[in-house]
């Protein structure tokens, strides 16, 4: 039965194999000793009288040259039937208990991979780790270097796949970590992208796919529950944050996302009136009336007003422009505002000489409205109080 497993491996290797064409490569398929030096110093293995018998080589290498440190550089693929012997060689290795020597060999054969795809010869690298993941599927060195590969081709999603694999199948702690911080970096990427053309949709199916995938991993519902309310779907986003854990989460953020949920799920307490909307707000204690104004991006309070509230200069005159053309204002620091359920306990606001209507002390920019969610930052509809 052994016999036929490993011609059916030898074929499908010889296959894949078939335009790569021979090299010079030498395979020593026998038992004994194996480079044991550290997988940083096995990229390139010399070749010389009392080289290891076990080593995959190359006749790239040099004899007597001290193995490069640097990127690898390939030299070539091994054919299909070496390959098929490395392969058979390590299942020998594996099954006679010889366990280090086992690893040495295929972190070997692994480096060579990489070597040639570092090479730019991808075709060739391919093909030797399809072979060899038709040999171990699961181990996690093989999905690692998959995704590896994958992201050398430009293609960062699919790079996401043997990473979730990963995460699925192995309890190696150092692998599943390397796992964890690639995924992180790769969800970054394309979480940005995303973002950048503000596809909340996208973001949303994306997250949602990672969280049904890798549901151990609490960050991912947590992201998810951002882009919900970012989307505008506050209540979605609160009943996800009730059903999400730690794992993987600052407590902290957590603790933050929720409370930004629930502001937005409270809405912006506004009155119409005077074919506007207008907000009651605070500062200190001391009352304030603003018109809602999602074309303002700072909070404006007239000068009056702002004397009574004690607005603390800051020093600094900036030109704003306003239905009456350019003017000139002054930047000041108000303490603790309250607008609804929202509580700021600083904001640099906008001090104007120009008459504001009767009855209005500012208006609220969106500075202050965009800490509502996402149906603030959208112009949408705020939760409005009786008239």
């Amino acid at each position: 039965m052994k016999h036929l497993v490993w011609a059916a491996v030898a074929a499908a290797a010889f296959l894949l194999g078939l335009a790569l064409g021979r090299s010079q490569l030498a395979v020593d398929p026998s038992p004994d000793a194996v480079d044991d030096r550290p997988p940083s110093q096995r990229y390139q293995t010399d070749v010389a009288a009392g080289s290891s018998p076990g080593a995959v080589v190359g006749p790239g290498a040099v004899a007597g040259t001290a193995p490069s440190r640097r990127v690898p550089r390939g030299d070539g693929g091994l054919t299909p039937e070496d390959l098929a012997a490395t392969l058979e060689r390590l299942d020998r290795l594996a099954r006679g208990g010889d366990r280090p020597a086992a690893a040495a060999l295929r972190q070997q054969l692994l480096e060579r991979i990489l070597a040639e795809a570092a090479a730019g010869r991808m075709a060739t690298a391919r093909a030797m780790l399809d072979g060899y993941r038709q040999y171990d599927p699961y181990d996690p060195e093989g999905l690692l270097l998959e995704s590896d590969l994958r992201q050398m081709q430009g293609r960062g999603l699919a790079a996401l796949e043997p990473l979730l694999e990963l995460l699925q199948h192995s309890d190696d702690a150092d692998a599943v970590t390397r796992a964890r911080e690639k995924l992180a970096l790769l969800v970054g990427v394309h979480e940005t992208q995303l973002a950048n053309r503000r596809d909340f949709a996208g973001l949303i199916r994306f997250f949602e796919d990672l969280a049904a995938r890798d549901p151990s991993h609490d960050g991912h519902r947590l992201r998810l529950a951002r882009w919900l309310l970012q989307g505008g779907r506050a209540a979605d986003a609160e009943r996800l944050l009730a059903q999400t854990g730690l794992v993987g989460v600052d407590p902290q953020a957590h603790a933050d996302l929720l409370a930004d949920v629930r502001l937005a799920r409270s809405g912006l307490p506004i009155e119409h009136g005077d074919n506007a909307l207008h907000v009651r707000a605070s500062v200190g204690g001391r009352p304030l009336r603003l018109l809602v104004d999602t074309g303002a991006t700072t909070t404006v309070i007239g000068r009056d007003r702002a004397v009574a509230l004690d607005a603390v200069a800051t020093g600094e005159r900036v030109l704003v422009r306003t239905a009456a053309g350019v003017v000139e204002a002054e930047l000041h620091r108000v303490h603790d505002l309250e607008v609804g359920a929202l509580q700021v306990d600083a904001l640099t606001v906008l001090v104007l000489d120009q008459r504001l209507p009767e009855g209005i002390d500012g208006l609220l920019g969106m500075d202050v409205i965009a800490r509502f969610g996402g149906a603030a930052r959208a112009g949408l509809p705020f939760a409005p109080e009786p008239r």
